[in-house]
């Protein structure tokens, strides 16, 4: 799925949480523009989180 889509994708689905994922094989400046581009393009209201890698959270 390209970036584009992705955004498109979270932006029809409208979820409360998001979670990005598949971005390990990126460097970390790129993941770091990815993270911020679903954050800007987010619907209102959706919380777009990003997990520490091998952590585990409560959603």
């Amino acid at each position: 799925m390209k970036l584009g889509e992705s955004a498109d994708c979270l932006r029809a689905v409208d979820p409360e949480i998001a979670v990005p994922i598949h971005q390990a094989g990126l460097a970390e400046i790129h993941q770091q523009l990815h993270y911020q581009l679903f954050r800007n393009l987010a619907p209102s209201g959706a919380d777009v989180r990003v997990l520490d890698h091998g952590t585990a959270e409560t959603l």
